[in-house]
């Protein structure tokens, strides 16, 4: 007995450097194959905020139908509002670590530098992908109404 007692130490390491090599190589891997996310247009996030907010309120406060069609258009608006400035917040975000990843390629090797490229490439995309949803919407062209039409 006393020597199946000596080897389950052995055993137990072995499979603790087994799932310790897998978590490694997982996570070395893993995060390269992912997209990055995409982000949600502000308005459709905050229609579905008004939406909850007013079925949480409504539970909440025990309110009328008279008073949940008058509290609708508010939560509108603050849902918009909110949505929008998060999106400007991440925006502003994303920038700053562009430039965080432009103040720090100076102190890095060559591959490091290959390394933070590709990280640098999703935050690109990520603020060009912002820049269009705070992208004012241009006004719908209208066609001139020729004399005696």
């Amino acid at each position: 007995m006393k020597a199946w007692l000596e080897q389950y130490w052995k055993i137990a390491l072995a499979l603790l450097v087994l799932f310790g090599a897998g978590q490694a190589i997982g996570f070395t891997f893993g995060h390269r194959s992912r997209p990055p996310a995409p982000l949600a247009p502000p308005d459709s996030d905050g229609a579905r905020w008004s939406g909850r907010m007013l079925e949480v309120l409504t539970k909440q406060l025990d309110l009328t139908e008279e008073q949940q069609q008058s509290l609708g258009p508010v939560l509108e608006q603050a849902g918009e509002t909110v949505w929008r400035e998060r999106a400007e917040a991440l925006l502003r975000m994303h920038v700053t670590l562009l430039q965080t990843h432009d103040a720090i390629a100076g102190h890095l090797t060559a591959g490091q530098q290959q390394i933070l490229s590709r990280s640098r490439e999703d935050l690109r995309m990520k603020v060009e992908e912002l820049s269009r949803l705070l992208a004012p919407t241009p006004p719908a062209q209208t066609q001139p109404i020729a004399p005696g039409e």
